[in-house]
């Protein structure tokens, strides 16, 4: 998960401050580790903190309805019902957030409180803190005897970093986005990189709250010249889009992977099976020796050629029993090399779909829900099995490319879309998407073909990759293997370079 940096926060701020004088209504915990706080006659939304681990964030959002509760949410009650949000700061250019409450009390009088919100990657806290920065509470306690503590009665100090506020005209002599990102407060890897290669100045840039798609989906309060991008109308909107998307593709990524071990452990059981069977011959050689030992097959040993025998049986009746066991092993290794056949072709299957998982959009994982429901891995309304699946449709002057990203665009690409004079594309020996062209078949278009192949795979960032092409009527499909595979020829490959 993308994590915020500090100049996406400073201009969450600046949407924060429409609730400023607005008075707090109600606390809620929808979810748990989050946290809402609606606001008296707000109209643009309640106060939503999430404190998880792999997605802390926060923003506008609707309102939400009280499930859970927690400690803290009561202490938020008691201490900041009816107050007014006075102010919203941040701390320097470091993700953390300062929400300034006044609340009138009838007898003690105007009581100041300050809501500490602070995101770190994977660490996220909500610490209440009263006029003289002491912490009354906080959602997660941290006792620390070398560094901070966050417990009641402590003084409040905020995340310890060795970094430094950076006016851009400083930023402009550094020589590396690396060197931004370990000098200066408020950056990601990604905005490093950014304002390092194109000497933005981010303090005179617009706020557009930007989500685009390369390797993964990423998303910025600026808008930077990216592909595959949307434009959302507010960052708080961006963010619930995001971590929305998120949520559904933790949850597919999480059954896939599940899959995938109980798979591999199957198919390590299986191949166990087959080499402890394949010694069959082992026996009859075994049973035959005794035959021809001279030995009396009526007398009881402990043991022959080394081998330890059942005292209890007769020689004879070892043998024979040497003779069932290499029939039984013999006969074992067929249908054990059938079901390791079928087990390394469906791991191979949900190996593919986890890889393809990084690329995939909001319509894309509808997609991958209808088919892992037709599965039976999910369970979901069967109506939503007949809906035609989505694909990536991109049309130039003479020619569309249609790329398919999952098994069931796949499948509807190949049967219903591509025409027989078509060409289809696919990285050779690697799993990824499975592109067609129709139109012109010029040099341009055949590198553009073999170029989304490589786009929409985990080979998109390696120099030189091997793409093969051919024209549909050349391919057919594998139907006895689970998902979509083709058998083709008559094919040849272009290299692309990145």
């Amino acid at each position: 998960m993308m994590p915020l940096d500090g100049y996406f926060l400073s201009r969450m701020v600046d949407e924060l401050k429409i609730l400023i004088n607005k008075r707090v209504r109600k606390f809620k915990m929808p979810k748990d580790n989050v946290i809402v706080l609606e606001f008296l006659n707000s109209e643009e939304g309640s106060l939503y903190f999430d404190l998880s681990s792999n997605k802390s964030h926060l923003r506008l959002s609707p309102q939400q309805l009280n499930d859970f509760n927690h400690p803290f949410l009561n202490l938020l009650k008691q201490k900041l019902a009816n107050s007014i949000l006075k102010e919203i700061s941040q701390f320097k250019k470091d993700r953390i957030l300062f929400f300034d409450f006044l609340k009138q009390d009838a007898f003690l009088g105007a009581l100041k409180y300050r809501l500490v919100f602070e995101t770190m990657g994977r660490t996220s806290h909500l610490i209440l803190l009263d006029e003289n920065k002491i912490i009354i509470d906080s959602f997660f306690k941290i006792f620390n005897d070398d560094k901070r503590s966050l417990l009641p009665k402590l003084i409040y100090q905020p995340f310890p970093t060795t970094k430094t506020e950076c006016s851009f005209e400083k930023i402009k002599t550094m020589t590396s986005p690396e060197e931004i990102l370990t000098t200066c407060l408020g950056f990601s890897k990604e905005l490093a990189y950014q304002v390092f290669h194109n000497h933005y100045n981010l303090i005179d840039m617009p706020t557009t709250p930007l989500l685009y798609q390369t390797t993964k989906q990423q998303f910025h309060a600026f808008d930077f010249p990216v592909k595959n991008k949307t434009i959302f109308s507010s960052l708080s909107q961006l963010l619930a889009t995001y971590y929305q998307d998120h949520a559904n593709y933790s949850i597919y990524e999480k059954i896939i992977k599940k899959q995938i071990n109980s798979l591999t452990n199957k198919l390590a059981n299986l191949n166990t099976n087959y080499q402890n069977n394949s010694d069959y011959l082992f026996f009859k050689e075994l049973a035959d020796a005794i035959y021809m030992s001279g030995l009396n097959l009526k007398a009881h040993y402990s043991e022959f050629n080394d081998y330890p025998l059942n005292y209890q049986l007769t020689l004879n009746q070892n043998a024979q029993n040497f003779y069932q066991k290499y029939q039984k092993q013999k006969r074992a290794l067929t249908p054990l090399k059938k079901q390791i056949d079928l087990t390394v072709n469906i791991l191979n299957y949900y190996q593919e779909i986890l890889a393809s998982l990084p690329y995939l959009n909001n319509s894309d994982l509808l997609d991958l829900k209808i088919e892992l429901t037709e599965l039976g891995l999910l369970k979901t309304k069967k109506q939503q099995s007949l809906k035609t699946p989505s694909y990536l449709k991109i049309a130039t002057d003479n020619a569309t490319f249609y790329v398919g990203k999952n098994s069931r665009q796949n499948a509807h690409l190949y049967e219903k879309i591509a025409a027989k004079n078509d060409l289809w594309f696919h990285l050779k020996d690697y799993p990824g998407p499975h592109v067609f062209l129709k139109g012109e078949k010029t040099t341009e278009n055949l590198l553009k073909g073999a170029s989304l192949a490589v786009q929409y795979s985990k080979l998109k960032n390696e120099k030189n990759v091997l793409v093969n092409y051919t024209e549909v009527k050349h391919i057919s499909r594998l139907k006895k293997k689970p998902g979509f595979y083709l058998t083709f020829k008559n094919h040849k490959t272009i290299i692309v370079k990145n």
